[in-house]
C-alpha cells in the first residue's frame, strides 16, 4: 500500500504546472508547491527531524500548506496546533508528543512562541518558517530557505504505510485532551474510498473549510491534491 507523501508527489509530477493552491489572489503551481516542501523537508532532516512529530502552525497560508506537506516529506508526521486554542490544549499537544519542531507562517508562531516562554516551556524546540524571511529573535526560529543547504531531496523520504501520518488532538471539553494516531495506510485507504464515489478531473477547484485540528481536512487537502484539483 501506497503513503500518503509518495501519492501526492506522483500526482503533483502528473499536472507540474497546474495551481495546487489559491489563497485570494495568489495561486501556487504544483511545481512551486513541490518545490517548496522539498527544500524545507531537507532543513527539518538536516536539523535531526527523523519519523517523529512536527508541529505545524496555523493554516490558511502559504507557508502552513508548504509545511504540512514538506512533514510528510521529511518521513514525519504532522500535530496541527491551532493559535487560537488555549494554553492548556497548546502545551498538553506539544508535551504529549515531545515535539521538538514546529512549523508554519511567522505570526502564527509568534502567538505559540510567547505561550512557550510565558510557562517556561520553550528550551528544545525549533521553529522552522517556509518562506524567504530572515529572522532574529530570542528563540531558535530558523528560515528553511536560507538555512538548506545543497542537495535538497529530489523526492519523499522513504515511508511505510504503517508509519503515523497525522496526530490529532481531541478538544478536551470533556477533561484532557487526546491524541488520535492516523496511519498512511488509514488516509489512502479513505482516499480510495473516496475516488469510487466522485470522478474528478484535473483542475477542478476545492474549498479548504475544516481547521486542520478536524479529521475532514484531510479530505479537503489531499482528496484535491491528489487528485490534481486546486485547493482554495
Amino acid at each position: 500500500m501506497q503513503t500518503l507523501s509518495k501519492l501526492v508527489f506522483e500526482k503533483a509530477n502528473e499536472n507540474i504546472s497546474s495551481y495546487a493552491l489559491s489563497i485570494y489572489d495568489q495561486h501556487v503551481t504544483y511545481s512551486e508547491l513541490i518545490e517548496r516542501a522539498l527544500i524545507y523537508a531537507t532543513a527539518l532532516r538536516n536539523a535531526g527531524a527523523d519519523s517523529e512529530p512536527i508541529g505545524i502552525v496555523g493554516q490558511r497560508k502559504d507557508a502552513s500548506y508548504v509545511a504540512i506537506l514538506a512533514i510528510l516529506f521529511a518521513g514525519c508526521h504532522y500535530v496541527p496546533i491551532s493559535p487560537k486554542s488555549n494554553t492548556k490544549k497548546i502545551l498538553t499537544t506539544i508535551e504529549d508528543t515531545q515535539i521538538r519542531f514546529l512549523a508554519g507562517a511567522v505570526d502564527d508562531l509568534y502567538v505559540v512562541e510567547n505561550i512557550l516562554i510565558e510557562n517556561e516551556r520553550e528550551h528544545n524546540i525549533a521553529a522552522y518558517v517556509p518562506c524567504e524571511i530572515h529572522i532574529s529573535t530570542k528563540k531558535k526560529w530558523i528560515d528553511s530557505e536560507s538555512k538548506v543547504i545543497s542537495n535538497p531531496l529530489i523526492e519523499p523520504a522513504a515511508a511505510d504505510a504503517s508509519d503515523l501520518c497525522y496526530i490529532l488532538f481531541t478538544s478536551g471539553s470533556t477533561g484532557q485532551p487526546k491524541g488520535v494516531q492516523v496511519a498512511h495506510r488509514n488516509v489512502y485507504s479513505c482516499l480510495s474510498s473516496l475516488a469510487k464515489l466522485w470522478k474528478l478531473s484535473p483542475g477542478f477547484k476545492a474549498s479548504q473549510f475544516y481547521d486542520f485540528s478536524f479529521d475532514p481536512s484531510v479530505f479537503d487537502l489531499f482528496n484535491t491534491w491528489c487528485n490534481g484539483g486546486e485547493l482554495c
